[in-house]
């Protein structure tokens, strides 16, 4: 079974959403086998989309590793400004 998972999260201002994007990137390397990732910022917007072929428990691993990132840096963003 193939899944496609987009997520989207809108930032305060565009250079939130890109900090997101370059603190998320190194943690995707390497992916799991059949998964694709793709991420990119657009304005405030964070976008992520996941493709995967694979145990659906992989699938939600990842997600979940995804969006305690998020939090992460979205906390850290608010308390200092920057990164």
């Amino acid at each position: 079974m193939i899944a496609k998972v987009i997520i989207e999260v809108d930032f305060l201002s565009p250079s939130d959403a890109a900090i997101t994007l370059r603190s998320l990137s190194p943690d995707n390397a390497p992916l799991p086998r059949d998964m694709k990732l793709e991420m990119k910022v657009d304005e405030n917007t964070l976008t992520i989309f996941l493709e995967y072929n694979g145990n659906i428990n992989t699938l939600l691993s990842t997600l979940d590793d995804i969006l305690a990132s998020i939090k992460i840096v979205g906390g850290i963003t608010t308390l200092t400004g920057k990164i």
